[in-house]
């Protein structure tokens, strides 16, 4: 039976060098890959970082462009939400007050059948196409 704990493991000098063990030289290429792995991962942190700090800037500049807007259209839903603009818009588009005597207000228990007289109508001019 073999003990492990008592056996040892020869570490040979590599051959035509100064005395430098196979072990020092894996422990140097283990450092090196430690710290080589450390940059690359520093690196892509701070490429992240930048890149965040790049997004947070557009969408503070998007952020102040939309409160602008948002201030102007707040300015005009002022200047629309008074019942005399509304009234002054209303009849520009051709509305009529409800307590006008040609409102004509429907029950909703029954049914309204208009005369042919109150049915609107369009006419749409006929132009000859080919001729």
């Amino acid at each position: 039976m073999v003990d492990l704990y008592s056996q040892r493991i020869p570490n040979k000098a590599l051959e035509g060098s100064d005395g430098t063990t196979v072990f020092e030289v894996a422990k140097f290429l283990a450092v090196v890959g430690v710290l080589v792995a450390l940059l690359v991962v520093s690196t892509s942190i701070r490429n992240e970082i930048l890149s965040l700090r790049y997004e947070i800037e557009e969408l503070k500049r998007s952020n102040a462009q939309l409160d602008e807007a948002n201030q102007l259209l707040e300015i005009e839903y002022r200047s629309l939400a008074t019942p005399a603009e509304i009234e002054e818009v209303a009849k520009e588009i051709g509305l009529i007050s409800a307590n006008d005597s040609k409102v004509l207000i429907l029950e909703a228990d029954r049914v309204y059948t208009p005369a042919p007289s109150q049915i609107a109508q369009s006419q749409i001019p006929r132009e000859v196409l080919h001729e």
